[in-house]
């Protein structure tokens, strides 16, 4: 049976675990956004992130 004492040191391992799984995801989903932004137009990758419907178009350099 776990003590008071060993539930909270768990408790907070598991709360600084969360804490630094949730930093590590905020960084992928910034270099997943900036990525998407180096290969689409700005307004593409807008309406793909709102999983909307993209129509088609042609861009020139």
């Amino acid at each position: 049976m776990f003590s008071f004492k060993q539930m909270t040191e768990w408790i907070q391992n598991y709360a600084q675990s969360l804490k630094e799984k949730t930093e590590d995801l905020k960084r992928q989903r910034q270099l997943a956004e900036d990525l998407l932004h180096q290969m689409l137009p700005k307004s593409v990758a807008k309406q793909l992130r709102k999983h909307k419907h993209v129509e088609a178009e042609s861009y020139e350099k």
